[in-house]
């Protein structure tokens, strides 16, 4: 498998979240009380994944 076949697996194999999700997800986290680990395996996510929407609504309500 040549290195470009191998990249194009990997983009295929990525999971696209509504923005209504993700919003909700960060929501969920902020409300609950929960570490963000624990939020991140309740909505069935990777903890970087929860991480990464989090630090972006940060930054967005922050330029705001």
């Amino acid at each position: 498998m040549e290195n470009g076949e191998w990249r194009m697996e990997m983009e295929l194999a990525r999971t696209q979240y509504s923005q209504e999700f993700r919003g909700q997800s960060v929501k969920f986290f902020k409300e609950s009380g929960l570490t963000l680990v624990e939020a991140a395996k309740r909505l069935s996510l990777p903890k970087g994944t929860l991480k990464n929407w989090v630090y972006l609504t940060n930054e967005e309500n922050s330029l705001q």
